[in-house]
């Protein structure tokens, strides 16, 4: 028997090819989102092309800590390949897997093509199918997400195993379908959801015609599958030093009885069904809920869906067509894996990409419905206008994927009381914040965080509606002091204690979490006490080797105490970690400047302008270059063209300002520290240098709110020595301003400089009650207030 996918229609698959193609396109131009970001863009395994054999010999993400890393039991050495293919063909650039994605599901669909025609013998009716098929909008999670790209690859590798099995089938049953086996090893190799194709090429024998082949090749045709099957166990039984080969490793513990769980069963079928169905309902997040309501229509539906489906394969069976049975039952079939152990589905276990081979079925199904029930004009009508919806559902659910905060949006819109998706938008505003600085972002991102809180408090008193897991807690906190911490950056309050305290609590609750070190950390920097911060940074470090953000964090500290050739080191680190950051490179860049290796940091600074070309950054780093070369001119004119980028580069306003100094053009200088200030507020040295220009011009009034600021950012040597000097002898008599100086001291640990400070603002209130006795209340105010500090300090 010839093999039906070849012949004269086979050029309708073009144009079929086209169209798929055509509906992803808003999804080339998405960026690393969500999981990219660890999986991809911070794991150094795919970035470093020396460290490829990890690939194949450990987990999909044991490059993670390892507390976490012990939870996950997924090895797909063949998906990991093609990301670090995607990686290093692409330069980095996320339009490389996009475009291999897209291959791979093109690909899949031209197989659809072929595995209808063998099934139907009918090139319209595959032709359908596979329109169907490439279009449907449940695939898009897999298509798009760069981190989902196992599943386009398996569904292709499955698809190809089916096909093989089935024209060794046609080709009369002989021997064993060795090449359908070699094709499933290797779609195990890529996802290991791909054991559906074992029951799928049982069903799929039911549409065979020749009824004296059913009885017969059971063990010829299982064979190849079930020595596959049973390698991949043997290899992964390696990886996981393991019997049970980390398949007895649990993502996420529901906390709820075997009744819910039969539950859950129901709802991952039926909820998948209705997606085949209905595929409008399209979400990344759909989060699991501990206790269902008595009538939840979500699960109602589930039911009716399923019940549908049992209603439709027994009038199948009962009819006698075994093409449309095989199509209804390839459906549930393809979803057995992700139904055997549902708490390995992880917090969302009603998920699009379970779906990739189920739309098989639906979409022969359709296409056989069409054929049976309509004249032939109709049908094609009717399959159009079907695929037209989808290519368009396709073509906006596409570009929800375009990047982090459009995706995060959109979730917590369709999940609202979902904390992990809530927490999980206000970790992307809060990286919004640290890129562009925008009072919004920060805003938006406490608001998150509040709102994640709020549902993680009514799960902690009951509501079993709210799935909150002691992650979820973790993060919420987490994400609400880091929020707090950069409103204390631009809140003239200031109050780093508060922030720092919260940090500390959620050291004491989380006495393993690297983050909540890092942020004390960070917190204890802000407030001066350097020995503390670089103590608690070096500790996060230590609990999680990988943890990206203590080593840049520490950088920036030792930069601040002088150490830039360990600062340099530091920020090398980070860049092992996180390969090609601009942040990242821009802080190596002016610490090797400040180290004296400045042809180091000139190969740095065109490393990334060219990987960034649009960014003033490496510009302004260069002119940082050029001026400490004494190419002043030059330095300007390249702080210049990083400003012409972006106005806003802080760091170029305070270099330019050196420039302009050095020129003897102090007012150009004052008003580009200022500026500097502005979008620097935690920069000593733009308040320092702002401060004593400001002294030279207004006097001791006009440059006091720069020189507080300056007073709390000092370093404890050097220029932070000359600013407690310079203070000390500036004969401030105010008393609210040596109190200022002294809470300032008291914050950063330094007990005996905050009581000398108190002593004077007590002697000045003294001196206000005899001299000014109408000021008497707000002196006594102020002498409440330093009574108080006293006693802390003492």
């Amino acid at each position: 028997m010839s093999g039906p996918a070849r012949g004269p229609r086979a050029w309708i698959l073009l144009p079929i090819l086209l169209a798929c193609a055509l509906a992803y396109l808003p999804g080339l131009g998405g960026e690393y989102v969500y999981d990219d970001l660890l999986l991809v863009v911070r794991n150094p395994a795919i970035t470093q092309p020396a460290r490829l054999p990890e690939l194949v010999s450990g987990a999909m993400w044991d490059f993670l800590e390892p507390d976490t890393a012990a939870r996950i039991g997924y090895w797909r050495p063949l998906s990991s390949v093609a990301l670090a293919l995607g990686w290093h063909l692409g330069g980095g650039q996320p339009l490389a897997f996009h475009l291999v994605s897209l291959a791979a599901h093109l690909a899949a669909t031209a197989v659809v093509f072929r595995l209808a025609r063998r099934l139907t013998r009918n090139a319209p009716v595959a032709a359908g199918a596979a329109l169907l098929f490439g279009l449907h909008p449940v695939h898009v999670e897999s298509v798009t997400w760069i981190s989902a790209i196992n599943d386009p690859l398996f569904g292709l590798l499955s698809l190809l195993a089916l096909d093989a099995f089935l024209a060794w089938r046609e080709r009369g049953s002989r021997g064993s379908p060795w090449l359908a086996g070699a094709w499933f090893l290797a779609a195990l190799l890529a996802k290991e959801m791909a054991v559906a194709v074992i029951p799928l090429a049982l069903v799929l024998d039911l549409c065979r015609r020749e009824e004296r082949e059913d009885l017969r090749g059971v063990w010829s045709a299982c064979r190849p599958l079930l020595l596959a099957a049973a390698l991949f166990w043997l290899l992964r039984a390696c990886v996981f030093a393991s019997p049970w080969a980390g398949f007895d490793r649990t993502v996420t513990d529901f906390g709820v009885g075997p009744g819910r769980l039969m539950q859950l069963h129901l709802e991952v079928l039926g909820g998948g069904l209705w997606l085949l169905l209905w595929p409008m309902d399209l979400a990344l997040f759909r989060p699991f809920v501990p206790e269902l309501p008595a009538a939840d229509p979500g699960y109602l539906r589930a039911l009716a869906c399923i019940a549908g489906l049992v209603v439709l394969i027994a009038l199948l069976w009962r009819a006698r067509a075994r093409t449309a049975l095989a199509a209804a039952l390839l459906v549930p079939a393809a979803l057995l894996p992700p139904l055997v152990r549902v708490q390995a589905l992880g917090m969302f276990p009603v998920s699009d990409r379970f779906l990739y081979l189920s739309v098989l079925g639906s979409s022969l199904l359709l296409a056989l419905a069409a054929r049976r029930w309509l004249p032939r004009p109709a049908a094609l009508t009717a399959l159009c206008l079907l695929a037209a919806g989808y290519g368009m559902r396709t073509w906006t659910r596409a570009g929800d994927w375009r990047d982090e905060r459009t995706l995060f949006a959109v979730s917590v819109e369709q999940s609202p009381r979902s904390p992990y998706v809530r927490w999980g938008y206000s970790r992307v505003l809060l990286q919004a914040y640290r890129e562009r600085g925008d009072p919004a972002d920060l805003r938006g991102a406490l608001d998150q965080a509040s709102e994640a809180l709020d549902l993680l408090e009514a799960a902690k008193k009951g509501d079993a509606t709210i799935f909150a897991t002691a992650e979820d807690f973790h993060q919420a906190n987490l994400c609400q002091a880091w929020a707090l911490l950069y409103e204390a950056e631009i809140d003239r309050v200031h109050d780093f204690e508060s922030v720092h305290k919260v940090f500390r609590m959620i050291a004491a609750n989380y006495p393993r979490s690297a983050h909540a070190r890092a942020g004390q950390g960070v917190a204890a920097m802000a407030l001066g006490r350097l020995d503390e911060a670089q103590e608690d940074l070096e500790a996060a470090i230590a609990l999680n080797p990988l943890y990206v953000e203590a080593y840049r964090n520490l950088g920036v500290l030792l930069l601040r105490r002088g150490e830039a050739a360990e600062a340099a080191r530091a920020f090398e680190q980070t860049l092992a970690l996180r390969p090609d950051g601009l942040d990242d490179l821009l802080w190596l860049g002016r610490a090797l400047a400040q180290a004296g290796e400045g042809a180091r940091a000139l190969e740095i600074a065109l490393r990334a302008g060219g990987r960034y070309p649009g960014a003033s950054g490496p510009l302004a780093l260069r002119g940082l270059l050029a001026a400490q070369a004494g190419a002043m001119d030059e330095a300007l004119r390249l702080f210049d063209a990083a400003l012409a980028l972006d106005p806003d580069d802080g760091e170029a306003h305070l270099q330019r300002s050196k420039v302009l100094l050095h020129r003897g053009e102090k007012a150009g200088a004052l008003t580009a520290l200022l500026r500097a200030c502005d979008l620097l507020p935690m920069s000593f040295e733009a308040h320092y240098n702002a401060s004593a220009l400001l002294l030279e011009s207004s006097g001791l009034a006009g440059a006091l709110a720069h020189l507080l600021r300056a007073y709390e950012l000092r370093p404890a040597e050097g220029a932070g020595e000359v600013l407690r000097t310079t203070l000390e002898g500036a004969g401030i008599e105010h008393p609210d301003i040596l109190l200022r100086l002294a809470e300032i001291d008291a914050r950063r640990g330094e007990r005996e400089s905050a009581l000398r400070w108190l002593d004077r603002a007590e002697a000045a209130v003294a001196k206000g009650m005899q001299t000014s006795p109408g000021s008497a209340p707000a002196l006594q105010q102020t002498q409440r207030r330093i009574d108080d500090l006293r006693a802390r300090l003492l």
